[in-house]
């Protein structure tokens, strides 16, 4: 149910910015099936917590440089008034 809303909201307001934009979340995609693949073989590797970290902890300050650099406020349109 997400997939069908997550473009447009994303995109709604920042028109300019809109090919980067998809491409980080087409990259985002990508990443939700290449990351638990890369954690089984850290785990595996380097033990289960250590895994976790090196994985989760690069993915959250993503998202977090993600939402701060692109949250600003969306100006608010004035109706003009009808001609009398």
């Amino acid at each position: 149910m997400i997939f069908p809303s997550l473009f447009p909201i994303t995109l709604r307001g920042n028109a300019a910015d809109s090919a980067r934009i998809s491409a980080l979340l087409v990259m985002a995609y990508s990443g939700g099936g290449i990351m638990p693949q890369v954690f089984i073989h850290l785990a595996t590797r380097i033990g289960f917590h250590p895994a976790l970290v090196l994985v989760s902890l690069p993915s959250y300050l993503l998202i977090a440089v993600y939402g701060w650099y692109f949250s600003r406020p969306q100006p608010i349109a004035l109706m003009e008034q009808a001609p009398s």
